[in-house]
């Protein structure tokens, strides 16, 4: 039986619900900032309900465990007199990674594997231009303007992927940055896709895939509400896609086989070189 150290005593972990992990998720998510853990806001969870007074086998309290000891912590301390949280022991686990190896089907039909997307998304990133950027979650109604302008143009038979990516190289070209609402959100949009790095020369209108992620676009199905067959789906696209880089890699020099060689993409939003979905 799964168990954890809290305040030097042995708590088994009980079966909990789905909607109780979704419930977590939901809540973790609405708290992330950049400079904070997702196991931290779960600490701060568990510790609200401890000062509450709610039981070591209450739903919330055990979700809570689960989701720590899914994320590596093995001992862990509450002073609620302090108010202080400590973990005292925790190792490196594919849920704390956000690795695909955490979404099994298993974990995705307990719930669990939320806690595995969570921390996927709070530590994502992408390289542009060959500086790594962070992919943070964005404010949704400005997350959700950037959706609408990309499927707006997004070209007959596009994949929504190099949409997302000829938008970014449109915010580049207007001289938007990081420091922009409207950049940053397609920045997070297109890592939620899957894309890892991208070349952007917007003096020759070129915009070039260099390298994919699929634990990326796992995460952000199952946050979106997908289920096993989703995340699968996901990621046999993103290999297919990868698979075509390395085919291109192998008619390349030899001294490029090495690496998955980039995929051009049509010019950035705003182009007119293509027919628009639905014109």
């Amino acid at each position: 039986m799964a168990s954890i150290k809290l305040n030097g005593e042995v708590v088994h972990l009980q079966p909990q619900a789905r909607e109780d992990f979704l419930k977590l998720s939901q809540v973790v998510y609405a708290n992330m900032k950049e400079e904070r853990g997702v196991d931290a806001i779960i600490a701060q969870v568990l510790f609200d309900a401890r000062s509450k007074d709610a039981p070591l086998d209450s739903n919330v309290v055990q979700t809570c465990l689960w989701a720590l000891s899914d994320l590596g912590v093995r001992d862990l301390s509450l002073n609620l007199e302090e108010k202080k949280i400590e973990v005292r022991d925790a190792e490196l686990t594919d849920m704390r990674r956000g690795d695909c190896r955490a979404y099994g089907t298993a974990n995705i039909e307990s719930g669990r594997a939320y806690i595995g997307a969570l921390s996927n998304v709070q530590q994502r990133r992408i390289r542009i231009n060959g500086e790594i950027v962070r992919a943070f979650p964005q404010p949704k109604e400005e997350v959700e303007k950037v959706i609408k302008q990309i499927e707006a143009n997004r070209l007959l038979n596009e994949d929504i992927l190099f949409t997302a990516i000829r938008a970014i190289g449109a915010f580049i070209q207007q001289g938007k940055n990081m420091e922009s609402p409207e950049y940053r959100a397609a920045v997070e949009i297109a890592a939620g896709l899957g894309v890892a790095e991208i070349v952007i020369d917007t003096a020759n209108n070129k915009l070039i895939l260099r390298g994919l992620n699929e634990h990326n676009a796992a995460a952000m199905v199952l946050l979106q509400g997908g289920d096993h067959a989703k995340v699968q789906l996901i990621r046999e696209r993103l290999r297919k896609l990868a698979e075509k880089m390395q085919e291109l890699a192998g008619k390349a020099q030899e001294e490029q086989k090495a690496n998955p060689a980039p995929i051009a993409i049509p010019g950035v939003v705003g182009s007119r070189r293509g027919k628009r979905r639905g014109s």
